[in-house]
């Protein structure tokens, strides 16, 4: 997904989508990102593996064409033109839930981020590339049932009754510490 928005704002040659093998450890994954394959004694693919392939297989002679509003800000739709046919093809994907998606033409085709083609396409977390024309795409209403809390849950405390309330009195040291880049003016809120 990163590697798609960095292609809409111009940026045609990035020469690493992530590391080839994970790190050693989860300090290096943290900062370095998990890689492609597992750790060199194994060289397994992960899943990521076949998801860049598909996402450079579509992207190969594309050129980004427009952002496509969807009327939500979580999901993205990104367009682009194949520069050898002028064919049309859009990059959806949002940050949670599901969305149905209904396509406005007879000759589609739409590829899940494991290059499989798709029967009835849905918008999820995995980017999908459909391949229709400019005004063919319609979205349904989101579906957020993923973020439901889970049956066994306790509430460990509220953040806000954790920390005393600053104040003028509360922290002097803080206040006192550099009078001019921490500036209070007492105001209703």
């Amino acid at each position: 997904r990163s590697a798609m928005i960095l292609a809409s704002y111009g940026i045609n040659r990035q020469f690493s989508l992530t590391g080839p093998s994970d790190c050693a450890s989860y300090w290096g994954e943290q900062h370095y990102e998990g890689g492609l394959f597992s750790r060199i004694s194994g060289v397994n693919p992960h899943v990521a593996y076949a998801a860049a392939g598909t996402m450079i297989r579509h992207l190969r002679h594309m050129e980004f064409v427009k952002w496509v509003p969807t009327g939500s800000l979580s999901t993205y739709c990104l367009q682009f033109k194949d520069s050898r046919d002028g064919k049309i093809m859009h990059v959806l994907w949002t940050v949670r839930g599901k969305r149905p998606l209904s396509v406005n033409e007879k000759n589609f085709q739409v590829y899940d981020s494991m290059d499989n083609l798709m029967s009835s396409p849905v918008v999820s977390q995995m980017p999908i590339y459909v391949y229709a024309g400019e005004n063919a795409l319609k979205f349904g209403a989101p579906d957020h049932s993923d973020t439901a809390l889970g049956k066994h849950r306790v509430l460990l405390g509220n953040p806000a009754e954790l920390f005393p309330r600053q104040s003028q009195d509360t922290d002097p040291e803080y206040l006192e510490s550099f009078p001019d880049a921490i500036r209070r003016f007492p105001a209703a809120m």
